[in-house]
């Protein structure tokens, strides 16, 4: 079955290499702005540090985080975040967040690029569109965390089988990239949840279409030993090296808990507000007239809506009913939740879409308004950071971008579904830069990581080693740019040792056992994981004072000799 590359309502003119382009300036400009403004957070330092830790060592098979096996995740996140920080040459939070914020481009050039094959560039372009903007994504995708590579994967292995579903293809076309996709899927985050997702659908529409001797096919077997095989080529020597460490009972009990956790109803909520704004339109998945509309355009259309609009949802709720289940696990969803979206958005009720035009109207006028309210904050609030030139032009030319916006949208009023998707695309765009470029200078003021690699960097000469005295999981040590030791107890620091970093415990230790002195410059305030950068000396040195860090803070000290 063949579809054309434009349809009536499609975008006129707009052929797929145009779409693809676009798409591609439109993640531009959501996704790199200010990407490496905010210093690590939540999980980033566990997917960052192994990495860096690989390039260090060589060791690529088993990941270490902080001188320790790290043996809850597979290691692709850590891998791909080695490679972008070989690839820039610079270790940054710009660099170690590149693939998270590549693998949202590659998902939505894969579902608009698929989508066109089998919804014309209409329904290709709302897939691209949709995957670029929603709450999920916006705040995942920025991070150097696991959650952009398993969507992206897992929306590929979706996206590319719809497909070719729908085209009715078989052999290599329709399973080789989904099985490599999943391969990689399962060394991102393992065997769960997605490759269940993925052959949850393949199963029902498969069986609704009286199809279910593909999965016999010598093709899909073969991709499917070819993806095993993947996997297995880092599984073995993995298992060898980790063969006294009990890999499999850490992956094991992290599952269980995950499953036999308590449940909190708050997450069903979260997990909705996940797919916002586009997961609104999921009613229209029962209405009789927007599936008559699909039948009369395609039957296998109809088909593919009617066999999976109950079981997505069904599925999503069944899984934040599992005690221990965490929003983000529903997360491979939304690439199917896209693809089931992309099709009947354009034949929502004409009320829905003039009401989605007032809200970006709203939008509009809220951005614009924006500028002059960021300058009534800065007049009143008692320690406004630095604005320099380049930040307020950013932020007028965000302005100016929804005002632009608005005035096209004035000069060539539509209702169609694809220019307001654009609206709401471009007036996002505007509000992701206001966001970076105004309110990340006030949240940078309350850093906690970063000040500790600047102090360490103002203390230590170059070339000295600092030792690490049993950190456990402390992101700050990304910002440590002296080459690091770890050790396991302060019994462990050689004769000669300089400079230490300890937590309160091991000071106090390493205070009973040290004969010299120790000038103990305190890297935390009391109640935030206090942590003390230590300078060893013998009783006959003269105290030296600390360097006052980057942002011109002197550190604390305090003094102590035996």
């Amino acid at each position: 079955m063949t579809v054309p590359s434009s349809r009536p309502g499609d975008p006129a003119g707009l052929r797929l290499p145009t779409l693809l382009l676009l798409l591609t300036l439109l993640w531009a400009a959501l996704y790199l702005p200010g990407l490496g403004g905010p210093e690590l957070k939540g999980e980033e330092g566990r997917r960052v540090l192994p990495g860096l830790t690989m390039l260090e060592t060589g060791e690529w098979v088993l990941p270490h985080l902080n001188g320790e096996p790290y043996l809850r995740k597979p290691p692709l996140i850590n891998w791909v975040v080695a490679g972008a920080v070989r690839l820039t040459g610079e270790t940054s939070e710009w660099s170690v967040r590149l693939p998270s914020v590549l693998s949202v481009l590659a998902l939505t050039l894969v579902l608009a690029w698929s989508g066109s094959r089998w919804m014309g560039t209409r329904g290709g372009a709302l897939a691209g569109l949709f995957v670029l903007v929603n709450a999920s994504l916006l705040e995942k995708g920025r991070l150097a965390e696991i959650e952009a590579l398993y969507i992206a994967l897992s929306g590929i292995a979706i996206g590319w089988w719809v497909a070719g579903w729908m085209r009715r293809e078989s052999g290599w076309r329709l399973w080789l990239v989904p099985q490599i996709a999943l391969a990689l899927g399962i060394l991102a985050k393992g065997p769960v949840p997605h490759v269940f997702f993925f052959y949850g659908v393949v199963l029902l529409l498969l069986h609704a279409d009286g199809e279910k001797r593909r999965l016999l096919s010598v093709a899909h077997f073969a991709s499917l030993a070819l993806g095993i095989g993947l996997v297995l080529l880092w599984w073995i020597p993995y298992q060898k090296a980790t063969a006294d460490l009990g890999a499999n009972d850490v992956m094991a009990r992290e599952l269980i808990r995950r499953v036999l956790g308590r449940f909190e109803p708050v997450n069903l909520l979260r997990a909705f507000a996940n797919g916002l704004p586009w997961i609104l339109f999921g009613a229209l998945w029962w209405s009789p007239r927007v599936l008559e509309t699909l039948r009369s355009r395609n039957e296998r259309l109809a088909l593919l809506v009617r066999t999976l609009r109950w079981p997505v949802p069904v599925v999503f709720i069944g899984l934040m009913l599992i005690g221990g289940m965490l929003p983000r696990y529903t997360l491979p969803l939304y690439p199917l939740l896209v693809l089931l979206l992309a099709p009947v958005v354009p034949e929502s009720p004409l009320w829905s879409r003039a009401l989605w035009h007032q809200v970006n109207r709203l939008l509009g006028v809220l951005i614009v308004l924006g500028l002059p309210l960021f300058c009534l904050v800065l007049r009143f609030v008692s320690r406004p950071p630095e604005i320099g030139a380049a930040t307020w032009a950013g932020l007028s030319l965000a302005a100016l971008l929804s005002l632009g916006t608005e005035w096209w949208s004035k000069r060539r009023p539509s209702r169609e579904a694809v220019p307001l998707a654009l609206r709401t695309t471009l007036h996002t765009a505007a509000a992701m830069a206001f966001f970076h470029l105004g309110a990340i200078p006030f949240i940078n003021q309350r850093d906690t990581l970063r000040p500790v690699g600047a102090i360490v960097e103002a203390n230590v000469p170059r070339g000295e080693p600092v030792y690490v005295i049993d950190p456990g999981y402390e992101a700050s040590l990304f910002y440590v740019r002296r080459r690091c030791v770890y050790l396991d107890s302060v019994k462990k620091i050689p004769p000669g040792a300089s400079y230490v970093l300890a937590r309160t415990r091991e000071y106090q230790r390493l205070r009973d056992r040290h004969h010299g002195g120790i000038v103990a410059i305190s890297l935390r305030e009391k109640g935030e994981k206090e942590f003390f950068l230590l300078k060893l000396v013998a009783e006959s040195e003269t105290t030296p004072s600390p360097k006052s860090d980057q942002n011109g803070n002197s550190a604390k000290i305090s003094n102590s000799n035996d």
